[in-house]
């Protein structure tokens, strides 16, 4: 090969491999670039989801709204009912002479007494967080808190859970 042809070719590659490293230099910042868009939408996700929880009522308003005229908050505080302590509790208010709610209410405060099961292990906005979530996430949620060491929920006690999670939920 003669000198001119080397130049050539070195020539080529020397071009070549300056296009090389142009197009890897854009494809690192068009990465860094979308990772940087990615974490603001995370972000506002994030604070959307937290301003939607913030707006959901609490969990146990109903008890506040339908007890507390008879009974102090205190009463309802660490209450965790299992399910038999539960229905024996709304049978045995409901037969009160001084108590008059519709069914409705009466299912929303059951509805309210099965989760305060959560409350010796779980702050109330996550019981918030967990009524505002579609019930399928609910579903491998509560599966999750079974299988977990520690935990006080049965195979049995999901059904319950997960009806309440309807009465009182916004899915």
């Amino acid at each position: 090969m003669d000198r001119r042809q080397i130049d050539y070719t070195r020539a080529v590659l020397v071009f070549m491999m300056i296009v090389l490293v142009i197009g890897m230099v854009f494809r690192v910042r068009l990465g860094v670039e979308m990772l940087d868009k990615l974490t603001r939408m995370e972000q506002l996700l994030t604070r959307n989801q937290e301003q939607d929880t913030a707006a959901l009522p609490s969990a146990f308003s109903v008890l506040e709204e339908s007890c507390t005229d008879c009974h102090s908050e205190r009463r309802f505080g660490g209450l965790a009912l299992s399910s038999k302590s539960v229905d024996e509790l709304v049978t045995k208010m409901n037969r009160h002479p001084d108590v008059e709610f519709t069914t409705v209410q009466w299912g929303r405060i059951h509805a309210a007494l099965v989760l305060q099961r959560c409350l010796p292990c779980h702050q109330e906005d996550a019981v918030k967080t967990f009524l505002a979530l579609p019930h399928y996430n609910r579903q491998g949620l509560v599966d999750h808190m079974i299988h977990s060491s520690g935990s006080t929920i049965t195979r049995s006690d999901t059904e319950e859970i997960l009806n309440a999670a309807l009465v009182l939920g916004s899915n």
